[in-house]
């Protein structure tokens, strides 16, 4: 994760792969499935998520479902006057309210 001087963060998905040695099974699995979502490099779902436990498994189910856009949905309805609109819907899986704690990794920078 970097931060520039306006305070502003941002994920370098592309560097992730490189720097998670030492971490659990489920955290490396977790944060490969990151990596995918947010850059260029390939999973294998069947090989990633079996080892997430619940937490973290709430977490990706969020991220799948808004990198799918299900947070801007919105369904064609027909008003009482007969005339057609669009209505919001909420998310399909919305983030969790007590996302787990993760640990800080810098690569072995610090």
């Amino acid at each position: 994760m970097h931060s520039d001087e306006q305070g502003r963060s941002w994920i370098d998905f592309e560097a992730i792969p490189e720097n998670i040695d030492g971490l659990s099974g489920g955290e490396h699995r977790f944060l490969m499935i990151a990596a995918s979502l947010g850059g260029d490099e390939q999973v294998a779902l069947s090989d990633v998520v079996p080892g997430l436990d619940r937490a973290l498994l709430d977490l990706v189910l969020a991220a799948l479902a808004h990198a799918a856009g299900s947070h801007q949905d919105s369904v064609i309805l027909e008003k009482p006057e007969g005339v057609l609109g669009f209505e919001r819907v909420d998310t399909l899986y919305p983030w969790p309210k007590d996302a787990p704690a993760l640990r800080v990794i810098d690569g072995g920078q610090n």
